[in-house]
């Protein structure tokens, strides 16, 4: 073949192909440059705490990314599931900060674990990577709901849901145990 197979062009440069072409179809390659880390600096997979947020609403999920985001933060990896999302971001104080937040400000039960990661190898400290899992509760102020033959009408959430029953008795119920009745 004496021309271009894509446009015609009578001038050859490689594959049955014109420069202009060539050069669209196999663009040049970015050469990265790799620099020297510091002792302090992490590498892009790097993270010392997930967030785990389940059955949350997507401003919820906006909010974190926000405050990740202000802090200038790093988050190395977002993992989307069907009921929630998992954040792996840089820095464990962030984490705790955030489920002390969370819980304030929209309500629902919090629970804080931790295992031992590494070594610092500069400092000789032990470091720990933390998982901080949030569940929202899905009734809001003034929604009723049903627990173990009765129902409730929620009168606010933060570390525990108060609740009032039908003889407008006040209770405070704890996540634990709305959780092992399947209220969520």
């Amino acid at each position: 073949m004496d021309f271009c197979v894509r446009c015609g062009n009578k001038r050859l440069f490689q594959e049955h192909l014109c420069s202009r072409c060539y050069a669209h179809m196999h663009p040049a390659k970015e050469v990265k440059k790799e620099k020297k880390s510091e002792p302090g600096e992490k590498h892009e997979g790097y993270f010392e705490a997930v967030i785990q947020l389940r059955n949350v609403e997507q401003k919820l999920i906006d909010f974190v990314f926000i405050a990740a985001d202000d802090e200038n933060l790093k988050v190395s990896k977002v993992k989307w599931l069907k009921h929630g999302v998992d954040l792996f971001v840089s820095n464990r104080k962030f984490a705790q900060h955030m489920s002390k937040t969370l819980q304030q400000k929209f309500g629902g039960m919090v629970k804080l674990s931790s295992r031992l990661f590494t070594r610092d190898r500069y400092s000789g400290k032990e470091v720990h990577r933390v998982t901080m899992l949030f569940k929202q509760f899905p009734y809001g102020k003034g929604e009723q709901f049903a627990f173990k033959g009765e129902t409730y009408t929620v009168l606010g959430v933060t570390k525990e849901v108060y609740v009032e029953d039908a003889q407008h008795v006040k209770k405070k119920l704890k996540f634990d145990e709305l959780e092992l009745g399947r209220v969520f």
